[in-house]
């Protein structure tokens, strides 16, 4: 009997319908990336950034983020000046960025901009432009 339920529970983890995978090497997001746009919240910001003044420089080989922070002005705008690592978390069709373990929020990449969306927990939108 112990058999049976350890080879039944073997045969249900191992499902082929797991949804959920990490994906560390996401091509395209090499390179520099300027804050553009923070919305949402509880209070309901939109704040657009100069170009140059957050920037965030991924490098795919090493999955690190390295970012340069020179806001001063108190508004959400992710994360401080620093290093960190990242990767993707795959949830069925849906893409997450985990930066230093934390998941910042919903991930979406096109040629020239990505945002990260954190709004259905009442966070923040940010979008990002070459």
């Amino acid at each position: 009997m112990k058999y049976f339920v350890y080879v039944l529970f073997l045969a249900i983890g191992c499902s082929e319908d797991d949804d959920t995978s990490l994906n560390s090497n996401l091509s395209g997001l090499q390179g520099e990336w300027s804050l553009a746009n923070v919305t949402g919240g509880l209070i309901g910001i939109n704040e657009n950034f100069k170009k140059g003044m957050i920037i965030w420089v991924f490098n795919e080989e090493t999955k690190t983020v390295k970012i340069t922070n020179k806001n001063t002005n108190d508004v959400y705008d992710v994360l401080s000046s620093g290093t960190y690592t990242y990767s993707i978390l795959v949830v069925n069709d849906s893409k997450e960025l985990i930066i230093d373990d934390k998941n910042i929020g919903n991930f979406e990449l096109t040629t020239n901009q990505f945002t990260i969306d954190d709004q259905f927990r009442d966070g923040f939108k940010v979008t990002f432009n070459r």
